[in-house]
């Protein structure tokens, strides 16, 4: 949630994907509830914090969006959660959800209607570049020629643009979440529930299930941390030169072992299993900001990147804005802290 005082620009590129997925809805089945994001808070102090969120997000949204909980307001919201274990809570109510997976199919069926074309399962063998411009790629015994290339490979980015010179400090994590088994207590139009008090761990409503996970990164080795300093000293971490790291999927038992040992505060998470496990490799970088604008000096290239985990949220905001880039080498926000060159 954006909440700074000063203007931010991931507030309006939120926004616009909101919108975004409202109209794709209206075409294609891709999941999308809106029945808001309910920040928890088990402890007094939280509960302070929360209330300063709530007044910034009453100014940056307005009061109709955003309104603060006592427990049992929540619980009433959310009957599988324990009121006399929680301080309160803060619903910001036009937050939204999609399954990504049909949002993804649907945002490339739009794609196709509209004269694009797509290669899948093709690999970008070189980036050609000549008097300091882009010139096109080459893929397998072909050379695409083009003036414009948008390089939107996630946690591929830094290898391929690697090839051409370009340094980005950038770091792919494993980050995965589970569904659960149906559950018969959980209210479909319950919130997405997220205890900043308890790692992070986040609950929202998938299959008649849970979807359960956290924003407590587990990468090996050894920690995000000692990672991004070595990012910050200019060097490259352990098994990470190709952007991603042979890692097993271990992620969810974490998840799974914090999500039952939780049960004091929802008790039917004592019981809780996994039925499905979806991973990815999100990415950082040190300032824990997107990458978004042309690649350094070579004219023509341009970089999207460090998703930070939020990807399907502002994903359509940043695509827009470097779609304005591309087109005009204008934006209607201030893109400077997404540079590539900004380290």
């Amino acid at each position: 949630m954006a909440g700074a005082s000063e203007p931010q620009p991931e507030l309006d590129i939120e926004l616009y994907g909101l919108d975004l997925y409202r109209d794709l809805a209206r075409w294609h089945t891709i999941g999308l509830r809106q029945h808001g994001i309910a920040h928890i808070a088990m402890h007094a102090n939280t509960m302070a914090a929360l209330q300063g969120s709530y007044q910034r997000a009453r100014t940056q949204l307005g009061d109709e969006h955003v309104t603060l909980l006592s427990s049992q307001q929540l619980h009433a919201l959310a009957p599988i959660v324990v009121p006399q274990q929680i301080a309160g809570a803060l619903l910001l109510r036009n937050a939204f959800s999609i399954v990504a997976a049909d949002a993804v199919h649907a945002l490339a069926h739009e794609f196709v209607a509209l004269g694009g074309e797509l290669r899948l399962g093709t690999a970008v063998d070189e980036i050609v570049i000549s008097d300091g411009r882009v010139r096109g790629v080459v893929v397998g015994d072909r050379t695409l020629h083009a003036a414009t290339v948008v390089i939107a490979a996630g946690a591929w980015l830094h290898e391929l643009v690697h090839r051409i010179g370009v340094t980005l400090p950038l770091l792919a994590t494993q980050a995965a979440r589970f569904v659960s088994q149906p559950l018969d207590a959980v209210p479909d139009s319950m919130p997405m529930l997220m205890f900043p008090d308890y790692h992070n761990l986040y609950l929202r409503v998938e299959q008649g299930g849970l979807l359960i996970g956290c924003e407590e990164i587990v990468i090996h080795p050894p920690t995000l941390q000692h990672d991004i300093a070595a990012l910050q000293r200019g060097q490259t971490p352990q098994n990470r030169a190709a952007g991603v790291a042979p890692l097993a999927d271990t992620t969810h038992h974490y998840h799974l072992w914090l999500a039952r040992a939780f049960a004091h505060v929802v008790p039917l998470l004592a019981t809780i299993a996994a039925r499905e496990v979806r991973v990815g490799y999100p990415t950082r970088v040190p300032d824990m900001r997107h990458i978004l604008g042309q690649a350094g000096t070579i004219g023509g290239l341009f970089l999207i990147g460090a998703d930070l985990e939020c990807g399907m949220t502002r994903g359509p905001g940043l695509g827009r804005m470097l779609a304005k880039l591309v087109t005009t080498e204008t934006s209607t926000v201030d893109t400077r802290v997404y540079q590539p060159d900004r380290w």
